[in-house]
C-alpha cells in the first residue's frame, strides 16, 4: 500500500451522487471492524436461540458475518450506500389479491443496486489507479446495517432495520470495500442519532413496531425471530406450513411491512432514488390469487417473474402462499382454481396446503360445491406425494 495516496471522502461522495446514490458514508475498516465484532455476541445469541429457521446461511461460522479481511484482504475502508423505496401511499387489502412488501414491488434490487455499485466501482478506479474492491447487496451474510450504522448513515430501530431521521426504514443498503484508506472529513451533516449502537436506541419510548407486529417476531431486547416473520415464513421458509404459520401470513402473499408502516420515522413521502424500484418495473403492490394459482409450471412462473425478487420464493413456494391467503380471506372465488390445480398437481408442499386451504374454505362453501370439495378430500392424503 506504500505510495498510494489516500482519497479524499468528497470524492468518493461525488461519484456516488453522479450514479444516483446521493446518500452514502464512509468509515475506516477499524472502526467497523471493531463494531462488527461488538456483535458478534448479538449473532451468536441469534444462532443459539434458533431464531434463524430454515435460513441455514444464517447458522454459519459468525465470522463469516463479522471479519471483514475475509471479504477483502488488505480492506482499509468501506463506502456504504442507504437507498429509498418508501411509499407512503396506502395499499389495505383487497379481495382476491394477496399483498406484496414494498421493496419487492419492482425490479429485484440484488440487480439493479448491484449494478449501480459496480458501475461505481469502475468510476473510482479510473479516477484512482490501483483501486481495488468489491461490491455487496445484501449477498453474503455480512452485518450491512452494523456498518451503514457505523458509517453514520442512521441507527438500527426496535425492528431491527436501520432507521434514518427524516426519510424512515424504506430503504436498501449496498456497500463497496475498498483497499484505500479515505479521508474521512469532519461531519457538518445536522443528522441527530443516539450515542448508544443498541438496536432501538434512537426510537425512544415508542414500542408501535413491536406492539403491532402480527406474530410477535420482535422481541423486546432488540432481536427478531425469523421464525415467526411473516418475511421469512413467505419468502425464506422451504417447507410446508403449520396451521398456525398458515392463518399467520393474513393476506400478505410476498413479505410483510407492518413494522414499518407503523414507525413514526416512515409517515413522511420519499424519491425513489432507483427508478427501477418503481411498481411499473416489476409486480407492484398486489398479485392475483388466480393468476398465481393458474401457474403451471416452473418456467412459466420464471418467465412471469423474472428480474424480480418474487423468483426467490419458487412457484412452489409462492403457490402455496396464495393459497393461504385464500382461506385466511375466505376467498371462495377461487375454489375452482384451487380444484383444478389439484386434479394435475403433483408438488407436496402445494397438495399439503391445498388440503389445508379447502378444509377452512368448506364451512362457507355452497351446498353442490361443498359436496365436491368433500369427496375430494377423501381421496386425498397426506402421505402421498402428489394431490
Amino acid at each position: 500500500m506504500c505510495g498510494m495516496r489516500i482519497i479524499p471522502e468528497t470524492n468518493i461522495k461525488t461519484l456516488a451522487a453522479s450514479r444516483g446514490l446521493q446518500i452514502s458514508g464512509i468509515v475506516a475498516v477499524d472502526s467497523a471492524q471493531e463494531a462488527l465484532s461488538l456483535n458478534r455476541s448479538y449473532l451468536e445469541e441469534f444462532q443459539a436461540r434458533g431464531y434463524a429457521g430454515e435460513m441455514q446461511y444464517l447458522a454459519r461460522d459468525p465470522s463469516l458475518a463479522t471479519e471483514l479481511n475475509r471479504y477483502l484482504p488488505g480492506i482499509r475502508s468501506i463506502l456504504s450506500c442507504f437507498v429509498p423505496y418508501n411509499s407512503i401511499q396506502e395499499f389495505p387489502s383487497r379481495p382476491g389479491f394477496g399483498r406484496v412488501a414494498r421493496y419487492a414491488w419492482g425490479k429485484d434490487y440484488h440487480l439493479c443496486l448491484r449494478e449501480k455499485l459496480v458501475t461505481l466501482l469502475g468510476d473510482m478506479q479510473r479516477e484512482f489507479p490501483g483501486l481495488s474492491g468489491r461490491v455487496f447487496t445484501d449477498a453474503v451474510p455480512l452485518l450491512e446495517r452494523v456498518i451503514a450504522q457505523t458509517s453514520k448513515l442512521g441507527f438500527i430501530g426496535r425492528h431491527t432495520l436501520l432507521i434514518r431521521p427524516g426519510i424512515g426504514s424504506f430503504a436498501l443498503l449496498g456497500e463497496i470495500l475498498l483497499d484505500r484508506e479515505v479521508e474521512i472529513a469532519a461531519s457538518t451533516s445536522n443528522l441527530k442519532l443516539p450515542v448508544s449502537a443498541e438496536p432501538g436506541a434512537g426510537c425512544g419510548r415508542c414500542q408501535s413496531c413491536i406492539e403491532s407486529c402480527p406474530t410477535t417476531a420482535i422481541q423486546k431486547d432488540g432481536r427478531l425471530d425469523a421464525r415467526k416473520c411473516i418475511s421469512y415464513l413467505t419468502i425464506e421458509k422451504r417447507s410446508a406450513f403449520l396451521e398456525w404459520e398458515s392463518r399467520a401470513i393474513g393476506d400478505w402473499i410476498f413479505g410483510c411491512d407492518v413494522c414499518q408502516e407503523v414507525c413514526p420515522f416512515n409517515h413522511t413521502e420519499q424519491e425513489i432514488m432507483l427508478k427501477e424500484l418503481k411498481p411499473e418495473f416489476g409486480t407492484g403492490p398486489y398479485l392475483s390469487l388466480k393468476e398465481v394459482l393458474a401457474l403451471e409450471s416452473a418456467a412459466e412462473f420464471n418467465a412471469k417473474f423474472k428480474d424480480t425478487p418474487l423468483l426467490r420464493t419458487k412457484r412452489s413456494g409462492l403457490i402455496r402462499n396464495a393459497l393461504a391467503v385464500v382461506a385466511n380471506t375466505n376467498y371462495l372465488d377461487a375454489t375452482d382454481d384451487i380444484l383444478k390445480l389439484v386434479s394435475i398437481e403433483n408438488d407436496q408442499l402445494i397438495c399439503q396446503q391445498a388440503r389445508l386451504t379447502l378444509n377452512q374454505l368448506l364451512p362457507s362453501l355452497e351446498r353442490s360445491k361443498k359436496q365436491r370439495v368433500e369427496q375430494l378430500l377423501q381421496t386425498l392424503s397426506p402421505e402421498t406425494e402428489s394431490c
